[in-house]
């Protein structure tokens, strides 16, 4: 900041210098405060350059001469004292590594002394008079560094003898665990045919002859988790591939395996693996059926691996754990000498798939077939439909006029004496309380397991329509049909609706509008969730003048006669929000109920 002959520079030729000290440190308003403390400690007769005086009395002069409290000031100084034995800890081990443990008991001894920054200085320079650095360059590094690594980078120093010098001097060496983590898995990825090749030497007549090979897969397993040697963390930065490859190849050494580069003969490991997943997959959509039709044809339970809607994945994971995806390319044979070992092939049934040999005709795979897309349309329809007033509805033959005219007349007292302005009862929601499980709900708002589209639309028809006989109760004289917006009101009166205006229901109502938004859910599950433009309008309300959204929860819509509704509070306003807890699974809103 200053540069001139020391033998000139004194506490005037400072005081002259205030203004621009303070342009200098990007302080410009504290150039007064600068100019008082330095005609302060003239006054004083302190020398300039020299050590901080052991006397107190020029901390209680430069207090009242800047008017500030003295236990900041004395909290300022034992910040620069902290700041001096930072320096004097990240000094040590650049000592001991250019002049060794002698010199760092004497550096340390000495430093006890040192109150600034120049005195650090005087005790650092003899320490480098043989090397190229400076001591301005290493008090600067110092004084930059964010560790001892930092240190090391920027004087250049080698990493193995720095960081013996940093254990030396009774500090933890820097390593870099992860950097060694990284380069290893790195070199293995690049390099996993090689590797695989010299694996699969060993093991390739117990492949052939469809034997176990356990110890096969425990070593495949195993070459992912390798890691550094101890030595390599103190000794480098990360390793380098010779280094890597010398270390592998002496494990390949301790299991009795060739070194890489030193195993031919293989197909590529990732192609064939590959491939003969390609191959399982093939196998089953050209296959199934005939595996179905003789177990069905000889009273037999197919295999469990057949009996699942992943057959493919199934069978390529199991294979994958026997090790037999690795070696060769798998013919049909091979699968199925590979599934019956596993009993994943019907027992009794031929290893073959010729029809004449299976006992088996054309027209059994035509029957098979056909029960096959039986049971899937079965399945199907399972999946979307729902139990409603004690009997199964299908989304896709339900009439709506004749579910909305049951709904009405099912509609239980308390549901049709409720006004509009009674409002749910809510505990407060604890921020420990543990997420509660959910079933059922309004466009795939009652539960965290995935239904069927068409489940969670009649979910939600039922529970809007639920709203709509309510409302056409509560305001006989008004025109409710116009006040339900969302899609469902076309499934049930003339005219298309909107589901991207945010809610189901505008009303007006005591001089207020309120937004209306159906959360319905076939069980209760106390939450519920909310999409992007529900979000924004419930946001827009909390601020809005006039204005009101509100969620109606329509919970164990399957029983017409144990159906609730109940009219929460706005769960993004600042009086509703703490009712609420936004669970894990996208914008889910949890709430409790007062019991009593």
């Amino acid at each position: 900041i200053i540069q001139c002959n020391a033998s000139n520079l004194d506490w005037n030729a400072l005081a002259r210098a205030s203004n621009h000290l303070s342009q200098l440190l990007e302080q410009i308003d504290l150039g007064p405060a600068i100019l008082a403390s330095f005609r302060t400690l003239e006054r004083l007769q302190k020398i300039v350059g020299g050590p901080i005086p052991a006397d107190k009395e020029w901390i209680n002069e430069l207090c009242n001469e800047l008017h500030v409290d003295r236990r900041y000031a004395e909290e300022a100084l034992a910040g620069l004292g902290r700041d001096i034995r930072r320096l004097t800890m990240f000094l040590r081990p650049v000592v001991h590594y250019f002049e060794g443990m002698g010199a760092v008991e004497s550096f340390t001894k000495m430093s006890d002394y040192s109150q600034t920054l120049p005195d650090l200085a005087l005790l650092l320079e003899p320490h480098l008079t043989n090397t190229d650095l400076t001591t301005e360059l290493v008090l600067n590094v110092c004084q930059r560094a964010t560790g001892f690594g930092s240190i090391r980078e920027e004087l250049d120093l080698p990493f193995g003898e720095f960081n013996k010098s940093l254990m030396a001097v009774g500090e933890d060496p820097d390593i870099h665990e992860d950097a060694h983590m990284e380069a290893i898995l790195t070199y293995i990825t690049f390099n996993k045919n090689m590797i695989m090749d010299c694996l699969r030497t060993p093991y390739i007549d117990r492949f052939r002859d469809y034997q176990s090979m356990t110890d096969y897969v425990k070593l495949r397993e195993e070459i992912e988790t390798l890691g550094p040697k101890p030595e390599w963390l103190i000794e480098y930065h990360f390793p380098d591939p010779q280094m890597i490859k010398e270390m592998i190849d002496e494990w390949l050494s301790q299991h009795g395996m060739p070194p890489m580069m030193g195993a031919k003969g293989f197909p590529a490991w990732a192609e064939v693996r590959t491939k003969n997943r390609q191959s399982i997959k093939s196998f089953v959509q050209s296959h199934n059926n005939t595996i179905k039709a003789w177990c069905f044809k000889n009273h037999v339970e197919p295999p469990a691996n057949w009996n699942d809607i992943n057959t493919t994945e199934n069978l390529c994971n199991t294979l994958n754990g026997l090790g037999a995806l690795d070696f060769e390319y798998l013919n049909e044979y091979d699968l199925i000498t590979w599934f019956a070992s596993v009993e994943a092939w019907p027992t009794g049934m031929p290893k073959t798939l010729k029809l004449d040999e299976l006992g088996l005709k054309e027209t059994d795979l035509d029957e098979q077939k056909y029960l096959e897309q039986t049971a899937k349309i079965q399945r199907e329809k399972e999946a979307r439909s729902i139990i409603f007033n004690k009997r199964v509805i299908d989304p896709q033959e339900v009439d709506h006029d004749s579910l909305a005219s049951e709904i009405n007349d099912n509609l239980s007292i308390e549901i049709t004496t409720m006004k509009l302005d009674h409002m749910a009862t809510l505990n407060t929601m604890p921020i420990t309380d543990k997420k509660r499980s959910a079933t059922g709900g309004h466009r795939g708002n009652g539960g965290r397991r995935s239904l069927h589209p068409d489940k969670t639309d009649l979910i939600g028809f039922i529970g809007e329509c639920t709203v709509y006989h309510w409302l056409k109760r509560q305001f006989p004289t008004r025109d409710i049909d116009a006040a339900w917006v969302s899609c469902n009101r076309s499934r049930l009166l003339p005219g298309n609706g909107d589901d991207s205006c945010g809610c189901d229901f505008k009303i007006h109502y005591r001089r207020r509008l309120l937004y209306l938004e159906v959360k319905a859910s076939l069980a209760d599950p106390l939450e519920f969730e909310m999409g992007d433009t529900e979000i924004r309008l419930a946001r827009d309300c909390s601020t809005m003048k006039g204005a009101e959204y509100r969620v109606i929860y329509v919970s164990n819509v399957q029983d017409p006669m144990s159906t609730h509704l109940e009219i929460l509070p706005n769960p993004l306003s600042d009086d509703g929000k703490r009712f609420f807890r936004i669970g894990s699974h996208g914008l889910r809103y949890a709430f409790l109920r007062i019991r009593g």
